[in-house]
This record gives C-alpha cells, sequence and structure tokens, in this order.
C-alpha cells in the first residue's frame, strides 16, 4: 500500500477526532481518542471479534493438560456491556495457581476481569451427568472455543 494512501487515511481519522496527533521536532505522533463519540462501540467490536479470544487463546496454549477452554456467559450470547467480565471454562488438570497467574496476566492486557471456572475432566462430566444446573446450562449454552472443538465437546459429555 502507498505511503500516500496511509496518509490520507490518517489525515481522514484525525478530521473525525477518531485519532488525535501531536508534533514533536520533526514527527508527528498519533493516538485514538478515548473521547471519540463511537469509541466505546469500536473498542467492543475489536475485543468481541478476535482480540479477546485471542489473548486468551494464546497464553491458554502454553498450559499443558487443558481438553477444552471456551468462553461462555454474557460474552459467547453477544449479550455483553463494555463493563461485563469474561466467563471462562477450563476443563482438564492444569494447576490452579498457575492458571490464576495466566488469567491475571490475560484480565491485565484485555483490560477485563475475567472469571474462570476450573474442573477435571472427571469433575466436569460428574457434575454433568447428575445434572448440576451451572454446568448444564454451561454446557449446553453458546460458547466461543478456545482450545477444544464442539464436536469434541459434544462427544465429550454424550
Amino acid at each position: 500500500m502507498p505511503i500516500r494512501s496511509i496518509q490520507q487515511e490518517v489525515e481522514k481519522l484525525v478530521n473525525i477526532d477518531f485519532l488525535t496527533s501531536e508534533i514533536s521536532g520533526n514527527r508527528v505522533y498519533f493516538k485514538v481518542n478515548k473521547n471519540f463519540m463511537l469509541f466505546n462501540e469500536l473498542k467492543k467490536i475489536v475485543l468481541k471479534t478476535e482480540a479477546v479470544g485471542d489473548f486468551i487463546q494464546k497464553d491458554l496454549m502454553n498450559l499443558s493438560r487443558i481438553r477444552f477452554s471456551f468462553i461462555f456467559g454474557s460474552f459467547a450470547a453477544d449479550k455483553e456491556t463494555p463493563q461485563s467480565d469474561i466467563d471462562l471454562m477450563i476443563i482438564g488438570s492444569v494447576g490452579a495457581k498457575l492458571l490464576s497467574s495466566t488469567i491475571q496476566k490475560i484480565s491485565e492486557k484485555t483490560g477485563r476481569e475475567i472469571n474462570f471456572r476450573l474442573y477435571s475432566e472427571e469433575e466436569f462430566l460428574e457434575k454433568f451427568k447428575q445434572s448440576d444446573s451451572f454446568i448444564k446450562q454451561v454446557a449446553l449454552g453458546k460458547k466461543i472455543y478456545l482450545i477444544g472443538r464442539e464436536n469434541e465437546f459434544k462427544e465429550f459429555i454424550k
């Protein structure tokens, strides 16, 4: 992409107040204007798409022995607000202390509180088969899969 095209697009973003500019010497620095009228909506769109899931997935993939991980609750059901936390289910045998510090780092990166539930495979299945209302609701509700696939999870809970 030619540099002039990029400059023109950046100028348009400055003109609508999405970006602010600051001159320092012979350089111009740009940053997002958090007071821009659509800032929260645009941020929500970015966080809603790949950003949050990617952050979480990338960091969780570094941990071993996680069979399934998925986002559930308001975020997965497209009912989140800018203040919504992220509900995360982890099924596997990862250490709670290590997982907790990893989740804390992800929370700082994304600027969202992350509430996670950790279950061993056996514990999750036992609760599901005993018709634990929370586990049933999560297992049968909308999810954003981070580790494992939907068809694998359906087989798992059969």
